[in-house]
């Protein structure tokens, strides 16, 4: 997922190898200590260090691990959604809510690209230039916006990356696991 007005970040190597910055949901650390916590450019956003890490975070890792010329320029946030200060109430883009013109909201990875701000109450320009989402997640995110708002700034750009399937989780006595399991072995 990218700005509409960046259009130079074309796919997944030009943030793994090229100028651009990334957000995900992840942890904080200091990038520029003797031994970093982990790998990549830690340039900042609304996490702390307590934040677990999510699965793009951890992919992010693992290519800078496998690749040693990769190097993610990341800014982290606690969450994929903008919450105001109090952190319980979540803020949806809507006709009459603007999650970047709240001075003090705790912006998401979305909104921290939507807004090009690194965090609430910072000047616009600071922000991510793209984030890393699973596509299904992307669209649902990309089409609610719309929806509420009629509007979308953000668009998914570049090719398919770390594809992989989906699993169906049943409960252990349920009638659809055998159907199901019936069904996909016949396709």
């Amino acid at each position: 997922t990218s700005q509409a007005s960046a259009a130079a970040v074309g796919d997944f190597d030009s943030l793994a190898f090229g100028p651009y910055t990334v957000t995900v949901k992840g942890p904080a650390w200091e990038s520029r200590s003797r031994e970093p916590v982990f790998s990549g450019d830690y340039l900042g956003g609304s996490a702390d260090t307590t934040i677990t890490q999510s699965v793009q975070f951890k992919m992010l890792q693992m290519v800078m691990l496998s690749n040693p010329r990769a190097n993610f320029k990341i800014f982290t946030a606690p969450t994929l959604d903008t919450y105001r200060p109090d952190g319980q109430t979540r803020i949806d883009s809507t006709l009459f809510t603007d999650p970047c013109s709240i001075d003090d909201a705790q912006l998401g990875v979305f909104d921290m690209v939507a807004c090009d701000k690194d965090q609430a109450g910072s000047p616009k320009g600071t922000g991510p230039h793209a984030t890393i989402m699973d596509l299904p997640l992307a669209i649902y995110n990309l089409n609610g916006r719309y929806e509420r708002t009629r509007r979308c700034d953000l668009v998914t750009v570049g090719r398919d990356f770390a594809t992989g399937g989906y699993g169906l989780g049943f409960p252990y006595t349920s009638d659809f696991s055998f159907l199901f399991s019936r069904a996909i072995l016949g396709l």
